[in-house]
């Protein structure tokens, strides 16, 4: 069971709270066993503000969790958890974990764009619903979609509780790495003088190795392959990841000894050349070191699982 999950259960359980929106009268956060009580959003804030008893012994615990709540209390309080429960409660799926109504939306498929958005509101530990675009069906030429980004390009994100508690729409996948790492106050360095070092790391993974892998990407899936073409775009994109690998013999990671934005934007540009050209990234030891290690994080893994 995740800690979130654990915490919304005992938070439930404790208090035995059910919450509706307040909009809508749907309940929006349950204790399946006894419920005993119906609350308004603005009568669970405030039980949040005067449970001293409660917070001082589960934040200890479990800091960040806690913070995820507080967040949401603060907010319209529209986002709950449910998960772990046994399929005579929720259907034939047991261990289900899910957000009803959540802040964000996020509008993607598993290209690396949509890698790299989702691997940030992972680690960034910020509650969403995934909104499968099957680019196939041509789901994100709709109308609707369109609305959203008229470039016809995912992802595609719906902040409801943005800044000042106005919503926001947001493509573009490093401009939502960036997004989720404020508003979370993740991976970001706090240092000024380590920020240069990152904002190049980032834009490196961002603007060059993402980009050739898709031209790569589009140029032999073309009707006619034109063979020089693609040997030019697989040489470029070998050499970029040989120069990283040179740097993460220096470093730990992309930008320097801990893990920002930059780590998360290159490690989806590696995960998808790593399962689609293999060969661009074989033996480069110090790549694949830093690669696996991040693959292996819990969030990195949720979010590879479209």
């Amino acid at each position: 069971m995740t800690k979130v999950a654990f915490l919304a259960l005992r938070l439930a359980g404790i208090i035995g709270w059910a919450v509706r929106d307040d909009a809508t009268s749907r309940p929006t956060a349950v204790d399946l066993k006894k419920p005993t009580a119906l609350l308004t959003s603005e009568q669970f804030k405030q039980k949040l503000r005067d449970n001293a008893p409660l917070r001082a012994r589960l934040e200890p615990q479990y800091p960040d969790t806690w913070r995820q709540l507080a967040v949401q209390a603060r907010g319209k309080l529209n986002t709950c958890v449910v998960t772990e429960l046994q399929p005579a409660c929720c259907g034939p799926t047991a261990a289900e974990h899910f957000w009803r109504n959540p802040m964000i939306d996020l509008y993607a498929a598993g290209t690396s764009n949509g890698m790299r958005a989702r691997i940030a509101l992972e680690e960034c530990g910020l509650p969403y619903k995934l909104n499968f675009i099957d680019l196939a069906k041509g789901e994100n030429r709709t109308p609707q979609f369109l609305a959203m980004n008229p470039n016809g390009q995912i992802p595609v994100i719906v902040d409801h509780e943005g800044p000042g508690g106005k919503p926001v729409t947001l493509s573009q996948s490093t401009a939502i790495l960036l997004y989720c790492a404020e508003k979370s106050g993740k991976f970001l360095p706090k240092d000024p003088a380590t920020r240069p070092a990152m904002l190049q790391a980032l834009m490196s993974a961002s603007t060059d190795v993402t980009p050739i892998f898709g031209a790569l990407t589009a140029t032999v899936r073309a009707k006619e392959p034109h063979p020089p073409t693609v040997q030019i775009f697989k040489d470029r994109l070998r050499s970029f990841f040989k120069v990283w690998d040179g740097q993460l013999a220096k470093t730990k990671y992309a930008a320097g000894g801990e893990i920002t934005v930059a780590d998360l934007s290159l490690l989806a540009g590696w995960l998808r050349t790593k399962g689609a050209q293999p060969e661009l990234v074989e033996g480069m030891p110090n790549l694949t070191r830093w690669g696996e290690e991040l693959s292996a994080r819990p969030a990195v893994q949720r979010a590879l699982k479209f």
